[in-house]
């Protein structure tokens, strides 16, 4: 899994011109107090995550949530 500063350079490499919003989008899913949160923010917690990403990607819309999507893709 990529840290923080990886996230933010994929980000800038897919949309440069990105809102403030995309890139906090993108680093998000990580700004967990306990490690094991992140297998919610992930969907690490169901038994196959798959659909639950296909269901988000769907209805992403936005910088923010298009950040995030970016964020899982990239993990």
């Amino acid at each position: 899994m990529p840290g923080s500063m990886i996230h933010l350079l994929v980000a800038k490499k897919a949309n440069p011109n990105g809102s403030a919003l995309f890139f906090l989008g993108n680093i998000a899913p990580d700004a967990v107090v306990d490690w094991h949160d992140k297998d919610v923010t992930h969907f690490r917690d169901l038994k196959d995550r798959q659909p639950a990403l296909i269901s988000f990607a769907k209805e992403t819309a936005g910088g923010y949530a298009e950040g995030v999507l970016l964020h899982l893709y990239s993990d």
